[in-house]
């Protein structure tokens, strides 16, 4: 078995290797790759087609500026919850608010209790 990665890596998404892969290996490696069995051997980024204003039209008026479409396009997922949490569209879950120094505090006076515990019973 071999990881999408790797096989990525021989078709030539990232660039040169620094020592050329066996061609024996690159054949096996590429055997039914989705992107094809021929590597590349140009710049890798002249082969991806361009993702940013599919991205522009699906998160629509949510990005607000060229920094709400970069979070969008490399974490659509959480890009689309952070942004709809940053401007108020959803009420952000208690779990991502920001500490503040006493929950710091308290945490650190909790978790010192229970390294105190843990050496008293060893």
């Amino acid at each position: 078995m071999v990881t999408n990665e790797v096989k990525d890596l021989v078709y030539g998404l990232y660039g040169k290797t620094p020592v050329p892969v066996d061609p024996e290996v690159r054949k096996k490696v590429l055997k039914g790759y989705k992107r094809g069995e021929t590597p590349i051997m140009g710049r890798a980024a002249d082969y991806l087609e361009p993702e940013l204003d599919r991205a522009r039209e699906k998160v629509g008026d949510l990005a607000r500026d060229d920094y709400d479409l970069l979070i969008y396009a490399i974490y659509p997922t959480t890009g689309e919850k952070f942004l709809r949490w940053k401007y108020g569209l959803e009420e952000r879950p208690p779990e991502v608010e920001p500490k503040t120094l006493e929950d710091i505090r308290r945490e650190d006076e909790a978790m010192a209790a229970a390294i105190e515990q843990v050496c008293k019973n060893i």
